[in-house]
């Protein structure tokens, strides 16, 4: 019967169980790193009978070892010895779970008590990589995002994932946990960026690696299933937890997958995209026709002239007219290229200088076609209410225009077809339908003082609309090219 047990220890990899075996005997059964087994066994079991491991027996059993992590397996071994009646486990537990006894004294411990093992074998696991795994590795490097890999595992099965995984791995790309407790601070700093894969880490370990590429100015995310992740999984940017993960691991994460696959990452990832991507066409396409009203405005109390436009009739073009619209480009699909793009500095605000000058071009050149018209009717000698009429409908065509060229603010409206997405298309019809009900329904022509115009004026109007998106796309076309948008 089981009396005691230890648990699996990252730190030394091993776990342990004591047995009653008899009145006088009991036995300790071992299992854990291969490299540890074998280091401590003097014994080797074979159909039942023990024979001591010589030397070219040990070599043949690491060949055997390295021959299986090269393949890609997961590798452990067991071991056992038989002692005296006491409680060798407890003593190995108390001195591991002291935090006061040094780790040297802990290795020493296990170098004079777990000595003169004798080895079982080993048991190799394979977890094959799953199919979509290498394509989303691929799609994270096209879209500037570098995968590393931190494991506990052997470096050779570290080296056959990876080359699965299609990673381009050579000698000088990979450290174990050893080599990088051997090294400074400063040491490190000087080679982590070459690093693709760490072997055989501890918990704190993984914890110093986050931080020397954060140190770095990076965004890092950290992803992991156990307890010895943990402290990395809270210290990343972004820690994500296996759904299969432990519990501590999940408390200590930002998110936790449903599933176990690499590439929801990947997805999540595209999706935040085009979720960035639609709010600044939103807040461009709103920003853009708030302050061509304000301008127009403007200029008309500048100028000593009347107002252009009345406020209900800003009111109606604001929540009626471009409500829908903005909305309806919250279901913009991705752009094809958005995976291929770098990731963008974790500072960089929402609205960016580049934005913001052309959101300052674009209504400027709106307002100067739509000011100019206004004093052309004025001088024409039309009615005011009429022109504020014809203005208001300007602002809203206008305004129809540009939310087909908002659709795409890195590529200009002949490289994509504007009216692919159907909720802006269907928005800009109902709001089309709601500007003529607006104009000439009487009861809304009380309500917002407007009266109906004829062909000529809505042929200026439309004209001047494409004029005006021309010019837009003109002044896009210049910031692409001058790469102020990517």
């Amino acid at each position: 019967p089981k009396i005691d047990e230890l648990p699996f220890d990252p730190t030394y990899k091993y776990s342990a169980t004591l047995h009653r075996l008899s009145n006088e005997e009991d036995v300790i059964y071992v299992m854990g790193a291969p490299e540890i087994i074998l280091s401590t066994s003097k014994f080797l079991e074979i159909d039942g009978k023990q024979e001591i491991i010589s030397e070219e027996r040990m070599k043949k059993l690491q060949e055997k070892y390295e021959g299986l992590t090269s393949r890609g397996f997961r590798v452990v071994s067991v071991g056992y010895k038989k002692i005296l009646r006491g409680s060798l486990l407890e003593k190995i537990k108390k001195v591991f779970l002291e935090k006061s006894v040094k780790k040297e004294e802990k290795q020493k411990l296990y170098g004079e008590d777990l000595k003169e093992m004798v080895f079982v074998g080993f048991a190799a696991l394979h977890d094959p990589v799953r199919e979509k795994a290498k394509e989303a590795v691929n799609l994270c490097r096209q879209a500037g995002i570098r995968p590393i890999i931190v494991t506990g595992d052997h470096k050779l099965t570290a080296m056959a994932v990876a080359k699965e995984l299609g990673f381009n791995v050579k000698d000088k790309n990979i450290l174990e946990g050893k080599e990088l407790e051997k090294m400074s601070d400063e040491e490190f700093k000087k080679i982590f960026k070459d690093i693709q894969i760490y072997a055989r880490v501890e918990p704190q370990q993984k914890s110093k690696i986050v931080q020397v590429w954060q140190e770095a100015g990076e965004v890092v995310a950290m992803t992991g299933d156990g307890v010895n992740d943990a402290p990395a999984l809270k210290k990343a940017n972004i820690g994500v937890a296996l759904g299969s993960g432990t519990d501590v691991a999940k408390e200590a994460s930002d998110l936790t997958l449903l599933t176990d696959d690499f590439e929801i990452i990947v997805v999540a990832v595209e999706e935040g995209r085009r979720i960035v991507d639609n709010v600044r066409k939103i807040i461009t396409y709103l920003l853009v026709g708030g302050f061509t009203e304000v301008m127009l405005i403007g200029m008309a109390v500048i100028c000593r002239l009347p107002l252009p436009v009345l406020p209900g009739q800003i009111l109606w073009k604001n929540i009626i007219e471009s409500t829908p619209p903005s909305l309806a480009l919250t279901f913009e699909p991705k752009e094809k290229d958005i995976m291929e793009r770098a990731p963008e500095p974790a500072k960089l605000p929402l609205l960016t200088k580049e934005m913001n000058a052309l959101i300052f071009i674009v209504g400027f050149l709106t307002n100067l076609i739509l000011f100019g018209l206004f004093l052309w009717f004025w001088h024409q000698g039309y009615p005011l209410e009429r022109i504020r009429s014809i203005m208001f409908a300007g602002l809203t065509i206008d305004s129809f225009f540009f939310i087909f060229s908002c659709r795409n603010l890195r590529k200009n409206i002949w490289q994509y077809n504007p009216f692919s997405n159907f909720y802006v298309t269907f928005s800009v019809i109902v709001g089309m339908a709601l500007l003529l009900v607006a104009i000439y329904l009487p009861v809304f022509q009380k309500l917002l003082k407007t009266v109906p115009f004829g062909l000529f004026e809505w042929s200026i109007l439309l004209i001047f609309g494409l004029l005006n998106l021309i010019l837009i796309e003109l002044t896009k076309f210049i910031f692409i090219k001058r790469k102020m948008l990517n």
